[in-house]
């Protein structure tokens, strides 16, 4: 129901050029926003007269279902000028294959020692063999070979350019922002959130909606620059981390723009992401989401600006960010907020619960859960009516990258440390299991 809500709202916005669709509104080619908004509201009426009946004719009928004729905002008109695409492909082609050819020698020279996560699944796959656990190697055999071969590399600079990644660049964000702070009247203090997705896979390394080849050479320069100085053991991704220092670059025209038009020294700007990134090949897992190792969920926070110019390094979580931002403003945190803290000061322990992909009725799900504070870390898999089970536990003083699981490891488990991390995944069950 939400969902049709927001819809409707979305088309009738575009169909009126709204502001808050600026940004995108001449983005898409064919997008017939009258004919797309009668559809959305004939099956928000179907819906709303019985809606177990449509939710089950969903199921039923799949993609043959009304709901997925209706077309979808394709960003599929960012560049104008489409003979600069042709111009693009024609230049850099031969760039994108050098980042080819770079990225399976060093990986095949480099990687052959990161073969554990294939070996575990194989291992277990030959004791328990079954659908599940040869879905669980087949996986983990995929992430070995992608980091061979970057299977998407040159659908960046391919035939579906455009729509390869749909939402505006980085730099179209920061752009869209300054013109604002300048067409701004007023005075009064404001707060405004630019949510990147050039860095989220697919990740990208460049401008891909600016028609400025002079921009593109700039930032293809910086390409050849870290393929130029990649050192001879390197392995890992490197297309994201091409992307990395793409997002550095366009971090410091952000900061330039900020300082152009009179605004960096009363502005303060948090940095931080929605969760962290495990896909870098470095190290390889055996899983690629779910899973607890920690460079999915170490979420970077940087403050800059106003006085300020702090890296967030203590233990926090992400809801803590909410707090970080009143704490800056001085402003009063707000009861509704549950369980954050200001993170400039730390906390002692840190937790995660994940349910990965699936049923969305959580007392029907085994949850992965972990505490972990600067030393320790504990993970476990089990229900919310049953208690859980302790499948991992690493030192992370020693071990950072958990890569040496303590779990048989009797006097590590039976360590006081580590009990008060399990009883802290205990309170948290029990909190989750009264919602």
């Amino acid at each position: 129901e939400d969902n049709f809500k927001e819809w409707i709202s979305f088309v009738k916005h575009i169909l009126n050029r709204e502001k808050d669709v600026e940004i995108i509104i001449d983005n898409s080619l064919n997008y017939d926003a009258e004919k797309v908004l009668k559809q959305v509201e004939e099956q928000y009426s179907s819906f709303l007269s019985d809606k177990k009946n449509y939710i089950n004719s969903i199921f039923e009928q799949k993609t043959n279902h009304p709901l997925f004729k209706i077309s979808q905002y394709t960003q599929d008109n960012k560049i104008k000028n489409k003979e600069f695409i042709k111009q693009f492909q024609e230049k850099y082609r031969s760039l994108f294959e050098r980042i080819d050819k770079t990225h399976k020698k060093l990986n095949k020279k480099n990687c052959k020692h990161k073969f554990a996560g294939v070996r575990r699944k194989l291992g277990f796959f030959i004791i328990h063999p079954g659908k599940g656990s040869l879905k669980d190697l087949a996986k983990a055999v995929l992430i070995w070979k992608e980091i061979y071969k970057d299977s998407d590399l040159f659908d960046r600079i391919g035939d579906n350019y455009e729509t390869f990644k749909n939402a505006p660049s980085f730099k179209k964000h920061i752009d869209h922002y300054i013109n604002w702070e300048k067409s701004r009247t007023s005075n009064t203090p404001s707060f405004s959130c630019i949510h990147v997705d050039d860095i989220h896979n697919p990740e990208m390394f460049f401008t891909y909606d600016s028609e400025d080849m002079s921009l593109i050479d700039e930032e293809m320069r910086d390409v050849e620059d870290v393929l130029n100085n990649l050192p001879e053991k390197y392995y890992g991704n490197i297309t994201h981390d091409l992307s990395l220092r793409y997002i550095d670059s366009k971090l410091k025209y952000f900061f330039d723009k900020l300082k152009e038009i009179n605004k960096s020294d009363d502005t303060i700007v948090l940095i931080c992401a929605d969760h962290g990134f495990s896909f870098s090949g470095n190290p390889i897992r055996d899983s690629q989401i779910t899973n607890l190792y920690l460079e999915n969920y170490n979420i970077p926070c940087i403050v800059f600006g106003s006085g300020y110019s702090k890296e967030v390094d203590t233990l926090y979580s992400s809801k803590d960010i909410p707090f970080i931002l009143h704490a800056l403003v001085g402003g009063k945190i707000p009861t509704a907020f549950d369980d954050g803290i200001n993170s400039f000061s730390g906390r002692e322990f840190l937790s995660i619960e994940y349910c990965g992909g699936g049923c969305p009725v959580i007392k029907r799900r085994e949850l992965k859960m972990a505490a972990f504070n600067k030393e320790w870390f504990v993970g476990s898999m089990g229900k919310i009516d049953s208690k859980i089970v302790v499948t991992e536990t690493y030192n992370l003083k020693k071990d950072p990258k958990q890569s040496k699981n303590l779990i048989r490891n009797k006097s590590v488990i039976s360590n006081n440390a580590i009990d008060e991390l399990i009883s802290k995944i205990e309170e948290r069950r029990m909190a989750i299991k009264k919602l």
